[in-house]
């Protein structure tokens, strides 16, 4: 009879341990944590389409998401313009529903404070 126990144990171990092994082989890795760019980029352009989000990323990886505003041309498809800072220049991108980037712009330079005259010659 303690044989049989001790079998049945045996038994009941490896298959234990070859479980585990199993729930090892399958468990997926921790989610990474988002930067706060990250976030800040997923928040603004939420109401965008899917497409927009992954071609802005695609396109700008390094780039913090001012706003993102719809655009409702007189013909066509609506658009979606997203202002943005990259490598410390403000900038923005126009793209259609689909992904497709239709133009980029570099703001303009500021202009001078109105104040100022310049200096003489």
């Amino acid at each position: 009879m303690t044989r049989m126990l001790c079998a049945a144990v045996a038994v009941g171990l490896v298959a234990d341990l070859a479980g585990c092994r199993d729930e090892a082989a399958n468990r997926q890795p921790p989610p990474q944590r988002l930067s706060e760019r990250q976030m800040t980029n997923l928040t603004l352009l939420q109401d965008a389409p899917p497409d927009v989000q992954i071609a802005f990323e695609r396109d700008f990886p390094a780039a913090t998401v001012e706003r993102m505003q719809t655009i409702s041309p007189q013909s066509g498809p609506l658009l979606y313009q997203i202002s943005f800072i990259h490598a410390g220049q403000p900038r923005s991108a126009t793209y259609t529903r689909n992904g497709e980037r239709i133009r980029t712009d570099a703001a303009p330079p500021p202009s001078p404070p109105a104040d100022l005259t310049p200096p003489p010659r």
